[in-house]
């Protein structure tokens, strides 16, 4: 859960940078908390599948050029591991959370955000 949460924080400094304007710093402070809880949670656990792959998106400087590329890649390890975990789950999380960023783009001006997994 936490990495879905991160990459909808994720999202913001992706979509900020792709507008050349600094992410906000209190979303940058919780990308970078959720990052190392994430981590801390995998240092318990020495068997998660994609480990590799999920500490570099959270870790490495140098193995994505853009926030956009680690964006991607960051949704790409999500799939990955809900797929092994819950297949269900992670389909249907999948669609909501693409119809969430479609609405950012069709809702209109002002539109409040009432879902509770959301509210923050």
């Amino acid at each position: 859960m936490l990495l879905l949460e991160l990459n909808g924080r994720y999202f913001w400094v992706a979509s900020k940078e792709l507008h050349d304007e600094p992410a906000p710093a209190e979303i940058v402070a919780k990308v970078h908390d959720l990052a190392w809880r994430i981590a801390d949670k995998l240092r318990e656990a020495d068997d998660v599948e994609h480990l590799e792959e999920i500490l570099t998106v959270l870790m490495s400087e140098d193995a994505y050029k853009t926030a956009n590329e680690r964006a991607k890649a960051l949704s790409a390890v999500i799939d990955k591991v809900g797929d092994t975990v819950n297949p269900r789950y992670a389909k249907l999380i999948r669609t909501i959370s693409d119809n969430n960023v479609l609405g950012l783009i069709t809702r209109p001006p002002g539109h409040r955000n009432n879902a509770p997994g959301l509210m923050s």
